[in-house]
């Protein structure tokens, strides 16, 4: 069964669409960010710019994400394709030492994406 995949790749068109024109922008301030399904949504991390969507698949997040080099756009950006369960979340880990998580809530009628601050610590000597 091959119609999956148009319909996929008309979603994935759609979104980078919207993204052109009514995206949500996160800038470097963001800490929470509501996605819908279908709803575009664009990201800063380090020198790479992300732009992405969820769709829901058969109650689970189907997360897309286009990750392109923010200072080289002539340069093909690379897909990520991650699916999460309701009440779980997938980190990516940016080059800046942030983290950026994608939460899938109930009936995965939404997702929450947050910039998590990554701060080093040494052991405290006694």
């Amino acid at each position: 069964m091959k119609s999956g995949k148009p319909i996929l790749a008309a979603a994935l068109g759609g979104a980078l669409c919207l993204a052109a024109g009514s995206e949500l922008t996160a800038d470097e301030s963001w800490s929470l960010l509501t996605m819908k399904p279908l709803m575009a949504a664009s990201f800063g991390a380090a020198s790479h710019h992300i732009v992405g969507f969820f769709v829901n698949a058969n109650g689970l997040c189907k997360l897309t994400l286009m990750i392109g080099d923010a200072e080289s756009p002539d340069v093909p950006a690379s897909r990520l394709l991650l699916v999460v369960d309701p009440g779980r979340s997938a980190r990516i880990d940016a080059a800046d030492g942030n983290t950026l998580q994608f939460a899938c809530k109930s009936g995965a009628m939404a997702m929450t994406a947050t910039r998590i601050a990554s701060v080093a610590a040494a052991p405290v000597e006694e």
